[in-house]
């Protein structure tokens, strides 16, 4: 996901968008995704590039040993890969014909230096097409109709919300390309405003007479239930196909890299709405920024998963709250040059990032790692030493206390809600299950 190089992911079958000249598609190993079980309340899924691109370094561990999911099986010691993924660019390989503009760091990132592909803009991109490639990507890159798993699509070229395209973004991006607020992004995020800008020219075209003010408005209306109808009849797509599978947008939740908030204004809340209730989970990111520490990780953290959690209980699945899965980061996000490699997680802040989501009731962790941690045998070894020492024996006893807790007070049912202590502990039931303690099948 954010900031990081093309990487053939893991596990989690993450499909991306694809260009409107596909390149040939990498082999992805024949690898199934990992199945979800539906009895396991809690579990901790592996989605990094290491140790799979250390094989030729060191031997890698037996993940699978300390209750992580793969899905290169029980005994699996490397990376498998269920569905390839791009880069950060419209170059990459991915699934579908996503609209988007490529500004090739040209500045202003504005219509006249930005070249559109598929359309540029949901609103003027043939979602028919879009389609049908899309179908044919899942059924090719996963071929088993009954496939019981993640399926997160990593989506982050534009903003299905107003305040993603305003013209304040505009001010964040410095004329070399990179963002002044945010370098970590390469100004990929404050480019979002030229879809605003096209949003205008749109509603200009369809509305001559209307006034500046209405224009906005127009606009505002115009892009979002453009934006929200493309991932939504994307999402219908995926799930008739492989409707085991629990199908979501990373990062699009409340407080996410989207600008929605639960503060945002009613018409912004109604138009998103649909997408909401076409999402299967919630994929939402927890990296934690390097510029935090102590306390401040910890509620970065907790109001992140504040917000996934009351929108997962407002949108039932089968009876049931969605399920959430928070991806996680093996070092901490480095926002002053937008690289990684740097510090793996320790004390509060590896607490904050791999212990404390559990407490949310959440359904489990996405482990992600970039490209970077399997580069160079140096790298390799600091990984794997740190993995040894503190990852892997701290998430196999993670995983057993959650499901412990699920077993003793949600009837093995439902995930522990604990996040403010004992006193106030309730259960976010699981598919098919109800009552306080989830002991009611629906």
């Amino acid at each position: 996901m954010a900031s990081h190089n093309a990487l053939c992911l893991p596990l989690l079958a993450l499909l991306a968008p694809q260009p409107a000249e596909p390149q040939v598609m990498k082999t992805c190993a024949g690898n199934a995704a990992a199945t979800l079980r539906p009895e396991q309340p809690y579990r901790a899924l592996w989605n990094a590039a290491w140790p799979g691109k250390c094989a030729g370094y060191a031997k890698p561990p037996n993940i699978s040993a300390f209750g992580i999911d793969t899905n290169g099986g029980p005994n699996s010691t490397r990376e498998g890969v269920a569905i390839c993924t791009p880069g950060p660019t419209p170059k990459g390989v991915g699934t579908g014909l996503y609209p988007m503009y490529d500004c090739l760091h040209s500045y202003p990132f504005d219509e006249k230096n930005c070249q559109p592909i598929n359309g540029g803009s949901p609103q003027l991109a043939n979602l028919s097409a879009h389609l049908e490639a899309f179908k044919a990507d899942v059924v090719r890159l996963m071929p088993d109709p009954q496939a019981a798993t993640a399926i997160n699509l990593d989506w982050e070229k534009w903003d299905p919300t107003w305040a993603g395209t305003l013209p304040e973004r505009k001010s964040m991006c410095g004329p070399n390309g990179t963002c002044v607020t945010n370098p970590v992004h390469d100004c990929k995020y404050c480019k979002y405003y030229i879809y605003g800008e096209v949003a205008r020219r749109v509603a200009r075209q369809d509305h001559p007479d209307a006034t500046p003010e209405q224009i906005e408005g127009y606009a505002k209306d115009g892009w979002e239930k453009a934006s929200v109808n493309f991932l939504v009849q994307t999402l219908k797509a995926g799930k008739a196909l492989r409707p085991n599978a629990h199908w979501g947008f990373w990062d699009l939740v409340p407080g996410g890299h989207v600008d929605w908030s639960i503060g945002a204004d009613a018409g912004t809340k109604k138009n998103l709405e649909p997408l909401w209730d076409a999402m299967d989970a919630l994929y939402p990111s927890i990296y934690i920024p390097s510029v935090t520490s102590g306390a401040a990780d910890a509620t970065y953290v907790g109001n992140k998963l504040k917000q996934s959690r009351l929108l997962a209980d407002a949108h039932l699945k089968d009876g049931a709250p969605m399920p959430i899965y928070a991806y996680t980061m093996m070092e901490a996000m480095a926002v002053d040059n937008g690289k990684v490699g740097g510090p793996l997680l320790s004390g509060k802040q590896f607490d904050a990032e791999y212990e404390l989501p559990g407490k949310y009731g959440i359904a489990g962790l996405a482990i992600y790692g970039g490209s970077n941690d399997g580069t160079n045998p140096t790298r390799c070894a600091e990984v794997a030493a740190w993995a040894g020492k503190q990852l892997l024996p701290s998430m196999k006893t993670f995983v057993a206390e959650r499901n412990a807790c699920a077993a003793q007070h949600c009837s093995g049912h439902g995930r522990c809600v604990d996040y403010d202590g004992d006193a106030t502990r309730t259960c976010a039931c699981m598919a098919g299950w109800k009552g306080a303690a989830c002991g009611t099948k629906v």
